[in-house]
């Protein structure tokens, strides 16, 4: 026997398969450990690694940052822009007056282009929110 069923595809038990829920096991190790190094102290400066390697790429390479920023966006702003909780906008808050992401916020302003840069590829991914003049 072949070890493959009717359709062609390996049969449970059979084939170079890994066991049943060993690949999702995996990929959750992985998230974890990379969410574990993002958040990761380090020592010198006692930021996490992940706003440094943020703040190293905002300034070395700000295409790529943009791009990242971008690609976290919802590609719809009309149906994923929702009104916030009171509570949630005060959380959001807290994280805005971080002095590590009021540094970050404060390096963009002092870049025009890139703020230009920014303005542009929000207006052409969400029209709806471009400045009223």
């Amino acid at each position: 026997m072949s070890g493959r069923n009717r359709n062609g595809t390996w049969a449970v038990g059979h084939g170079p398969a890994l066991g049943r829920g060993i690949r999702n096991k995996h990929v959750k190790e992985i998230y974890e450990d990379a969410n574990a190094h993002w958040n990761e102290i380090e020592p010198t400066s006692g930021k996490r690694k992940g706003l440094i390697a943020l703040e190293l790429t905002f300034r070395e390479k700000p295409e790529e940052y943009l791009r990242w920023q971008r690609s976290l966006s919802p590609r719809n702003y009309e149906h994923s822009v929702i009104e916030p909780e009171p509570d949630e906008v005060e959380d959001m808050l807290q994280v805005l007056r971080q002095p590590e992401v009021l540094q970050v916020l404060r390096q963009l302003l002092r870049q025009p282009e890139l703020l230009q840069v920014l303005r542009q590829q929000m207006i052409e991914h969400a029209p709806m929110l471009e400045p009223v003049q």
